[in-house]
């Protein structure tokens, strides 16, 4: 006849089949660290600029759907890029002072 093997438990030395360990671990609740609010969209490149100093609204149209970017050209001059979704308008401002593209790419040529 075959005799049955009766599998070994793991446990503590009382025969109990428990061990402190394992107790630890079943009784445990996991915590999570708590994950810091994501970033909004755009803040690698943020400057700052107030927005007081920049146009809030399309200066042809009037609209106030706006896609706007901030970045800096090569000759370190901080700018905003403006696109108008109502009218398609195109604009590049530094302060309050609109710049023509011919003035966006001479201070964006490399020297």
């Amino acid at each position: 006849m075959l005799e049955k093997q009766i599998p070994r438990q793991r446990g503590s030395a009382d025969g109990s089949g428990a061990s402190p360990r394992g107790d630890a671990k079943r009784g445990a609740v996991r915590r999570r660290r708590p994950t810091p609010p994501p970033e909004p969209l755009g803040s690698i490149a943020t400057f700052g600029f107030p927005d007081a100093e920049t146009p809030q609204t399309c200066p042809d149209c009037g609209g106030g759907d706006l896609t706007r970017v901030e970045m800096v050209l090569t000759d370190s001059t901080p700018v905003v890029f403006i696109s108008c979704h109502d009218c398609e308008r195109r604009a590049w401002f530094a302060g309050i002072e609109e710049l023509s593209i011919e003035n966006v790419l001479e201070r964006s040529a490399k020297r």
